[in-house]
């Protein structure tokens, strides 16, 4: 397995560049979109860091006979919001595993940290965790932390598990034996809408996303994989938005304008909002149908309200609420929280606590073990959870999950358009890159 991590000082030179959600609330998105960093954050992350950092040999569980995961979200902050998608589903699954007896007869404690979406504050906050005995930390959600939590994970040897979605490059520079992602890839989704528009027969296709790694990376890998389907499908254009877009008249008659039958779109937050309102307003999706991701998710579907163009929108989603088998669970984390319907983000977070457990269940409390023996067992173990078997691959450690493109319909139960059970497609491991197609990126991208 060709691992590594690039050297530190570059990586944080690379933080302007890294693609990361905005951290104001003009760029605000949902979590998985990328935006650039600034410049002025690498050096005192690098500062930061290098300060925190200490190396423990044979990280122990917590003395209190505890195994203690660390958790890094924004709590506070212009993005302290997004907490309320991801704390129910960990409180929940969290809470189940000490019902049934902890791991091996021993509790699971979540220990909660304020990264507000910050690199800085990310190092301090892991600073605090080295003297609090995890076994594992759980996120960040944001791609501009990752190069201070991979650097984090190697200087200390105690696993990490990203749950941003995952842009190739950033994905090649924190990649390391201690990082995991639990995240979606921008590379998956690009399969994904690729199988799509073979599927149905789409022949003009017209791409909008907001800026950054993540949206070029859809787009990159979409046509890519369109290529190598021999699919005769025209490229009508593409356009990308900022975090501040309010008025898509142009960008809409545009799209129109150009005879395209679908929108492959990376568009999230207020400009994906905006899109979807305005674009049934003026009539976009009577011709035109929309493929995106999160786009069907409570975070979108709840603020577009009846203008949502139900039935002419497909989008990726990996906890389609208002199917039968995942009713049952998230009703239950929507009990746990402040009337918030749970998402997919939610469950990135869920299903990194759950796979952590499930290795650890194959190593002795007692006998203790180190950061190393984990991410062995992580590497081995097979996870049963919610949507049935996960797991991560060895050659760039990316969890594989059941994506769902599925269309969407109005949902009584909780007032808003949700996915369609009548009509969507699972996709597994076939929309993940292949060891070879990782291998022969890499090499293309000279990492």
């Amino acid at each position: 397995m060709k691992k590594k991590l690039v050297a530190f000082i570059m990586a944080m030179a690379m933080c302007a560049g890294l693609v990361a959600c905005g951290n104001n609330t003009a760029d605000v998105q949902t979590p998985g979109t990328s935006q650039g960093g600034t410049e002025e954050a690498a050096e005192p992350v690098k500062e930061a860091v290098e300060e925190a950092a200490e190396t423990l040999e044979g990280t122990e569980p917590g003395e209190d006979g505890t195994y203690k995961i660390a958790v890094m979200i924004p709590l506070s902050g212009d993005l302290a919001f997004f907490s309320s998608y991801f704390k129910p589903s960990l409180d929940y699954l969290v809470d189940n595993i000490n019902k049934e007896g902890g791991i091996n007869g021993h509790a699971v404690e979540l220990l909660y940290k304020d990264d507000q979406g910050d690199p800085t504050i990310e190092a301090s906050a892991l600073a605090e965790v080295l003297d609090e005995n995890v076994c594992a930390v759980i996120g960040p959600f944001m791609d501009a932390c990752g190069p201070v939590v991979a650097q984090w994970a190697e200087t200390n040897h105690i696993p990490v598990f990203m749950c941003c979605a995952l842009a190739t490059d950033v994905g090649f520079d924190n990649q390391s034996d201690y990082v995991f992602t639990a995240g979606a890839s921008a590379w998956s989704w690009s399969k994904v809408y690729a199988n799509a528009v073979k599927e149905k027969g789409y022949k003009s296709v017209y791409f909008v996303g907001n800026s950054g790694s993540v949206p070029d990376n859809v787009k990159d890998y979409f046509w890519r994989e369109i290529e190598t389907m021999g699919l005769d499908v025209k490229n009508a254009g593409e356009i990308r938005l900022s975090g501040s877009e309010t008025d898509m008249t142009s960008v809409i008659t545009g799209i129109m304008s150009s005879g395209a039958d679908c929108v492959v779109s990376s568009l999230t937050g207020g400009p994906a909002i905006t899109f979807l309102q305005q674009g049934n307003q003026m009539g976009l999706f009577d011709t035109c149908t929309l493929l995106g991701v999160y786009i069907n998710d409570s975070d979108h579907t709840e603020s577009v309200g009846d203008a949502y163009p139900v039935g002419k929108v497909y989008s990726i989603t990996w906890f389609p609420i208002s199917f039968d088998f995942a009713a049952d669970s998230a009703r239950d984390i929507y009990g746990r929280s402040d009337s918030v319907v749970p998402n997919s983000g939610g469950l990135t977070f869920y299903y990194a606590l759950d796979t952590i457990a499930a290795a650890l269940r194959t190593l002795s409390y007692e006998e203790g073990y180190d950061g190393d023996a984990l991410l062995k067992a992580v590497e081995e173990t097979k996870c049963e959870s919610l949507f049935g078997e996960i797991y991560y691959t060895k050659y760039n450690h990316q969890l594989v999950f059941p994506l769902y493109l599925a269309n969407t319909q109005m949902n009584e139960e909780y007032g808003m358009a949700l996915p369609d059970q009548g009509d969507y497609k699972e996709y597994g491991l076939e929309c993940y890159p292949t060891e070879e197609e990782w291998e022969a990126e890499r090499q293309r991208l000279g990492k």
